[in-house]
């Protein structure tokens, strides 16, 4: 890979990734997405598909949940199967996968906890042709004691467990005191397991008193440690009058000019209905793409995609609920790759609660 194309993807991943901290989610648990959907048309997964979701015998944990994968254009033919295991205090902590129907186990993730239920250590691995599980990646946490909010302060990464832990990256974080909650301040990353800092990222916050929060309005990305004041790009961040995130614009070499901007809108009720990436700063340059919501009583029921930024529809999901159940669980949701009013891929879920 280029050094210039590896930069790049560094900085889009910084600007995910400070994006991602910000709507209030630091990813603990590494998760991997059942169903892939790409952009190409002759890639795309097309059919009708059955989740069937139903609690079962869960053993010596408290509540097991099994969901079925099921294609309906082939008799309800099973297509995968994934099986969790949640304690007492609901935390997921073994997790199986047929992935391809067979009705064997392909991959297993194990998910250990302390007395705070904050996870201390994951486990990733796969069941070999003898059907014996192979740990494969193993990720362990630890976490601030009578300091920082007791927050997490280190998580280490073996991704080639060979029955010794190694550490083959880290991640350390510091946070700073906002009132009765701890914002993340400075994250490092080393990136090869050496103990040195490859990787800076920097949060400043402003207070807004109308909305009584605190707003992170800086995000910074330094190769090395930032004593080395070797900043190459950074991310600024604009709000709304009710305290929501509007825009998200990213200097990308540090030139002092925008080189893209995310512009986020919302409804009365604080439910995002657009989501848009500009070239340049603000919403008055190019287009690049755009993602419009549609609600209902509070539900996500449509979700279009502008894919190329020519102001036409490319793509359309459809999701419906089930308005008798008390949590509100989804039932359906369509996909029109095309926007030609023919749906090309639909998930449908059946619950079953013992």
């Amino acid at each position: 890979m280029k050094k210039g194309t590896h930069r790049f993807l560094e900085v889009l991943r910084f600007a995910c990734l400070t994006t991602i901290i910000l709507l209030g989610f630091i990813t603990i648990i590494g998760t991997s997405g059942d169903d892939e959907k790409t952009s190409g048309s002759d890639t795309r997964e097309r059919g009708v598909y059955k989740f069937v979701v139903t609690e079962i015998d869960s053993g010596e944990f408290e509540r097991g949940v099994k969901t079925r994968k099921l294609d309906m254009d082939k008799d309800e033919e099973l297509v995968e199967e994934k099986t969790e295991y949640f304690d007492e205090n609901e935390n997921l902590r073994r997790e199986v996968k047929d992935d391809d129907g067979d009705e064997l186990d392909d991959y297993e993730n194990q998910f250990d906890y302390n007395v705070n239920g904050d996870i201390e250590e994951a486990r990733y691995g796969y069941y070999d042709g003898s059907g014996i599980l192979q740990i494969s990646n193993i990720i362990v946490y630890t976490y601030y004691n009578g300091e920082q909010g007791d927050n997490l302060w280190t998580q280490e990464l073996d991704n080639d467990y060979d029955g010794t832990f190694e550490v083959d990256a880290a991640y350390q974080y510091t946070y700073v005191e906002h009132g009765d909650k701890w914002d993340l301040d400075k994250t490092t990353y080393d990136s090869d397991g050496d103990t040195e800092t490859n990787y800076t990222y920097t949060y400043d916050y402003d207070y807004d008193a109308v909305n009584d929060q605190w707003n992170l309005t800086t995000a910074g990305y330094w190769l090395g440690d930032i004593d080395l004041d070797n900043q190459i790009s950074e991310v600024s961040y604009v709000y709304d009058d009710d305290g929501n995130l509007h825009m998200s614009k990213t200097d990308f070499d540090l030139s002092g000019e925008i080189d893209w901007t995310y512009v986020f809108t919302y409804d009365g009720d604080g439910n995002k209905i657009s989501d848009e990436a500009y070239w340049g700063d603000g919403d008055t340059g190019d287009l690049i793409s755009g993602i419009y919501y549609t609600y209902e009583s509070g539900d996500l029921v449509k979700e279009e995609s502008d894919e190329n930024g020519n102001g036409k529809i490319d793509s359309v999901i459809y999701r419906e609920y089930d308005d008798d159940d008390p949590e509100g669980r989804i039932t359906k949701e369509e996909t029109d790759y095309n926007n030609d009013d023919e749906i090309d891929l639909t998930y449908t879920w059946e619950y079953i609660d013992n």
